[in-house]
This record gives C-alpha cells, structure tokens and sequence, in this order.
C-alpha cells in the first residue's frame, strides 16, 4: 500500500492534460482570471511549474493547505477570494464527469460544469 501511496505522490508522475496550457494561455490573453482548487492531499505546483502551466494560473486552492475540502461551498469561496471575483463571477469546471458535480458550486452562488 505504501508503494502505491509513494507513486500516487510522485509529481514526475503526473502530468496536466496536453490542451491546458494553450488553452490557459488564450484564457488568459482573452483577460479571463484562471485557478485551480484541488482537494488533491500534496502540493501539486511544480507539476504545473514544470508544464509551463504555473505562471498561467492566477490563484492555485490546495484543500491540504486550506483545511477546506470540496464539496464544501467554503473552500469555493476560498478560490473566488483569491481569484478576486464573486462566486457570481466564477464559472468552476471539473476535470472529471460525476453526478452532481456542480451542486456544490451553485450552493456557494457560482456556476459549475462537468464535461
């Protein structure tokens, strides 16, 4: 289990999706304010840092760091805080299809989306 733990924690071992940097950069281009809010359980950055990802973001939400985990409505206000915008403001996606997945979203007055 502690194998499985170590490679799961690994940061050399993930990767973002191919698409996220160029479409962070046209996001951000376009003047659209960009984060990421993770209930991911370890720093995560130099993932981002080592994909040219990291300097695109303008807020980066780690429930590890904030104490606050999703679906908690807190934690979103936690990242619409640090993106500088009203939760009314904040569109959240999510990386993964789930029902209900944007419940949590529309409780703390954001919109959300699941692909």
């Amino acid at each position: 289990m502690e194998a499985l733990y170590d490679c799961l924690t690994n940061n050399d071992a993930w990767l973002p999706y191919p698409e996220t940097l160029p479409v962070l950069e046209a996001l951000s281009a376009a003047g659209v304010r960009t984060g990421v809010l993770s209930n991911i359980g370890w720093d995560i950055r130099p993932v981002f840092k080592r994909a040219g990802v990291l300097d695109q973001l303008n807020a980066v939400v780690l429930s590890c760091e904030v104490g606050l985990a999703k679906p908690d409505p807190a934690v979103l206000g936690v990242a619409c805080e640090r993106l500088g915008l009203s939760a009314g403001r904040v569109l959240f996606g999510r990386a993964v299809r789930r029902l209900g997945a944007v419940a949590p979203q529309r409780s703390a007055g954001a919109t959300g989306r699941s692909p």
